[in-house]
């Protein structure tokens, strides 16, 4: 697992290196070529992550059977690049002169990778992992939205529209039930 974080780490380090190179569409405001930078590979983390994460119940249904001990090979690489990335987020964000700013994010990277990591080496909690990462399902049309925005598009926009109302549908289906899922399952 460790290895798996340092490699999607360096991963996203190097998508990072070319995006900057790319650099952002031409309607971006150039003060927000980092944010824009930040976002859109927040957005490739969420588009890849949100998909497998997807596919996990699809594919594997029993892991639903046993939140604290179930676990696959399928399902481990996934937290651990989830981790990755927040890895990755983390030393973005450190570079950039971004950590006071950006404390709340901070703080949410420290206790996901923190818990994420403890149960890669633990291996135990993967399947509530897999429930918890839902949420990125989300992240890929809240951030669309903002992508969108920073492009220009206009809030009459049909792209936009299609994004803003994804975004309230996975919402509730993945961060809300995913969350009160979890909660549950402590109460349990």
């Amino acid at each position: 697992g460790v290895i798996g974080v340092v490699v999607t780490a360096v991963f996203f380090q190097i998508i990072n290196q070319i995006v900057g190179k790319v650099g952002p569409p031409s309607k971006v405001d150039k003060s927000d070529t980092w944010k824009w930078r930040n976002l859109f590979i927040s957005w490739i983390h969420a588009i890849i992550v949100g998909s497998w994460d997807l596919s996990c119940f699809v594919i594997y249904p029993d892991l639903m059977s046993d939140l604290i001990a179930y676990k696959n090979g399928y399902l481990y690489a996934m937290i651990a690049f989830s981790s990755g990335y927040f890895v990755h987020d983390f030393i973005d964000l450190a570079v950039n002169g971004k950590l006071l700013s950006s404390w709340e994010i901070i703080a949410h990277h420290i206790a996901v990778a923190g818990m994420f990591i403890y149960n890669l080496l633990t291996s135990l909690c993967i399947s509530y992992n897999v429930i918890a990462l839902l949420c990125e399902v989300n992240t890929i049309f809240l951030h669309s939205r903002k992508l969108l925005q920073m492009c220009k598009f206009g809030f009459s926009h049909w792209l936009y529209q299609a994004a803003s109302q994804l975004n309230l549908v996975t919402f509730v289906c993945c961060r809300f039930v995913a969350l009160a899922w979890i909660v549950h399952g402590m109460f349990v």
